[in-house]
Parts: C-alpha cells; structure tokens; sequence
C-alpha cells in the first residue's frame, strides 16, 4: 500500500527512491513513524510564528472552561459519566474522557448525528482482548473523547451536550432540528 502512494523517483545510479511529497516524510526516511534523530530539531519558521500568536493564557482558560462545560452538561445522564470528573488546577485538557454503558448502541447515533469525537480503541491491535489487557478492552467498549478545545464556542458546546444527552437516553432528534424539516418540500403532482 505504501508503494502505491508514493511514486518512485529516479536516482542518479538507475534505482528509484520512492518519495511522498511531505519534505518531512522524505527527508526522515520513515512513513509517518517516530525518528528519534528528529527530536533536537526546531519546528519550521512558520510553525513558530503561528505559536506566537495564541495567548497561553486564552488557551487554558477557554480548554478548561469547555471541559467544565462538558463536565456539567453531562452529569446525572443515567448511563454515562465523566471519567476525570475532576478537573486538576495544573491541567490543560483537550479532550473530554466519557464512559457510555451502552457505547454499542450510542456511537452510531452520534455519528449520525455528526457530534465530533474519538472512541477509544474502536480498532483495538490483532490480539488485544480481555486476557491481554482487560482495561484497554473494556475502555473500548465504553469510552469516547469529545472535544474542549478552545475554539469551540458556547454553541457548539451546547449542541454537542444536547446530542450527546438524547443519544445516551434513546431519544431522537427534535422535528424543529430534524434534516428533513430544513429540506424543501417536493410539491404534490397535480393530476
């Protein structure tokens, strides 16, 4: 697979390099894996100026706030909790742990209803079951992450929490927020 996503490349001795079209992938030499010999070297230029410009500051304040946006959105939903539902002084989340008893059953409502979110393990490695590591296993199961970082706003923190809310209860969409309410209407054939 990875041949077919790079082309070859011609070198001067008649055998071919195969190269990605990253400058990063093709001077490391790896496809995307971890090179130690990259570890003491500083990001691009570019890379540095757009750190610049955030505000730590703003940065932790609006993570946490999301979190405990999340954190109190979510709590007393029969059937789901938080997994850190205290939130350290010195930690600046991005994601938001939640555990859903009913995972199987919830997920594919969530992503119907595009909430955005990661599930933990849902493609645990060949091997990995409960004799291997039982927490991992389970956490597959039962486990997601929805977002808090910073540049969701106070709207889309909100519909995350309301969809989250009815997923987890079973409940469906309101018919003011349904897809179809927002769809013109196919006028009658007249005969």
């Amino acid at each position: 697979m990875r041949d077919r996503l790079r082309g070859p490349e011609a070198e001067a001795d008649g055998s071919s390099a195969e190269v990605s079209g990253n400058p990063a992938e093709d001077n490391s030499g790896g496809f995307g894996e971890f090179d130690g010999a990259w570890i003491d070297k500083k990001p691009m230029v570019i890379s540095r100026a757009v750190i610049g410009t955030f505000s730590k500051g703003y940065v932790i304040a609006r993570r946490r706030r999301n979190y405990e946006a999340l954190l109190h959105g979510l709590e007393n939903v029969p059937g789901c909790r938080p997994l850190n539902p205290e939130l350290p002084d010195d930690v600046v989340p991005y994601m938001f742990p939640i555990w859903i008893d009913d995972l199987d059953r919830v997920f594919p409502r969530l992503e119907d209803e595009a909430v955005p979110m990661q599930r933990f393990g849902q493609f645990l490695a060949p091997g990995i079951d409960e004799s291997v590591c039982e927490v991992s296993a389970r956490r597959s199961h039962h486990s997601l992450q929805l977002p808090c970082h910073q540049a969701l706003s106070e709207t889309d923190l909100a519909l995350i929490i309301d969809r989250v809310r009815r997923a987890v209860r079973g409940q469906s969409r309101p018919a003011s927020e349904s897809r179809s309410a927002s769809r013109p209407r196919e006028k009658a054939a007249v005969t």
